[in-house]
């Protein structure tokens, strides 16, 4: 008897033969649909993964494409402060202050007692040497004058027959010396009272301007009492004290510059005319004398305070920068960025001096009419392009 295959087993033993999809499924009323399925899901995997490396190489062709048709990017221009190449005054400046006094300046007092006749000059006057400023009541001493000349008219008479008697040896050697010695002792008496009756004429000893006055027509005067104060202002100077250590750098014909607070609205030049040779013993300070050499130094005025910047440590006509020109550098290999033709950035090893006031001197390195990055250089690196914003300047470059 012939049994009809069971439909489960046909099942199981197609699910042994890789048709695994229908073995825990119900039976299908389509046994073709369920095949095809298994199928399409082996042949679909490497489908797609064809299209995936497709998808993939489309893109990277695109983007190759997008970057080429990008645009460049502009540079950067970065502003800075520049400082020139210039030569500078890098000296040291100490200072000081003084009032304005005349070179010269004299106390004309009276050389004799009296009473004064006549003022002939007030203050402010100006005067030439041998003017007469004042007279003085000189009546006793004319008087006196009087009776010495005639004293000495009646010895050289006498003098005159001793002579002649004595060549007639009738005169001794005693007398005719006693004759002589009494006409000279009457030229004398005459010479006292001439000068005497002069001192009542008070002159000028030298050209200036009266600076004080202290007597009046009538005033009675003693003997070395100061009639007049007299100054030569036609050089005007001012006294200052300065340490030891910088008088050791000053010397004559150093310039200097001058302030006036009565006249603030300019410099006045002037310059040392002496350093004193010794100091102070107490204060250890060197007087230094500086004289006023401005062409308009005719408005000055003796007694104005005057505040005077001296030179100390010569360094004129050097190279300097900011101080901050080299921040971005080392105290043993400093450098500097120069902005070269190009407007770019290069860096420049240079060999420093001093500082002062903010500046550095440049011994070696730079050259006149360079340009320098003068400020905040830290930020900045050799090969930038530069655009110079602001110039910096120092005190002496006049600008």
């Amino acid at each position: 008897m012939t049994s009809t295959p069971d439909p489960a087993q046909s099942r199981i033993t197609k699910s042994r033969n890789g048709w695994s999809a229908a073995t825990r499924s119900p039976a299908s009323p389509f046994p073709c649909l369920t095949r095809w399925s298994v199928l399409t899901r082996w042949v679909t995997i490497p489908i797609l993964g064809v299209l995936i490396l497709g998808t993939s190489g489309c893109g990277d062709d695109a983007s190759q494409e997008a970057e080429a048709n990008t645009p460049p990017t502009q540079e950067r221009t970065v502003a800075v402060a520049a400082v020139e190449m210039t030569p500078r005054n890098l000296s040291r400046t100490i200072q000081v202050s003084g009032s304005i006094e005349p070179i010269r300046q004299i106390r004309l007092a009276s050389r004799m007692s009296g009473v004064a006749v006549g003022v002939l000059h007030e203050e402010g006057d100006r005067v030439e040497e041998g003017q007469v400023l004042a007279r003085l009541d000189v009546a006793e001493q004319s008087a006196e004058l009087d009776r010495a000349r005639a004293t000495l008219e009646e010895a050289e008479r006498t003098y005159q027959r001793s002579q002649e008697l004595r060549e007639l040896e009738l005169l001794s050697e005693s007398e005719y010396e006693s004759a002589r010695a009494a006409m000279r002792t009457a030229e004398s008496e005459v010479r006292l009272w001439e000068t005497r009756t002069e001192f009542g004429t008070v002159k000028a000893p030298s050209g200036g301007v009266i600076t004080s006055k202290f007597v009046e027509a009538g005033d009675a005067v003693s003997d070395g009492e100061v009639l007049f104060h007299l100054a030569d202002i036609s050089t005007l100077v001012v006294q200052v004290g300065v340490s030891d250590v910088d008088a050791t750098q000053l010397s004559a014909g150093d310039p200097v510059k001058a302030r006036v607070d009565a006249l603030p609205d300019r410099e006045w030049d002037a310059q040392i005319r002496r350093v004193f040779p010794s100091a102070d013993p107490d204060s250890r300070l060197v007087t230094v004398e500086i004289a006023f050499t401005d062409p308009d130094r005719a408005a000055l005025r003796p007694g104005f305070l005057s505040r005077l910047r001296l030179h100390v440590d010569q360094r004129q006509g050097v190279m300097a920068v900011p101080n901050e020109a080299l921040m971005a550098s080392t105290p043993e290999e400093p450098f500097v960025f120069v902005i070269n033709d190009e407007d770019r950035l290069e860096r420049r090893t240079v060999v420093s001096g001093v500082s002062r006031q903010d500046w550095t001197e440049i011994l070696e390195g730079l050259e006149e009419g360079e340009q320098v990055v003068g400020s905040n250089p830290a930020v900045l690196s050799e090969g930038t392009r530069v655009q110079v914003a602001d110039v910096l300047q120092h005190h002496s470059d006049g600008g």
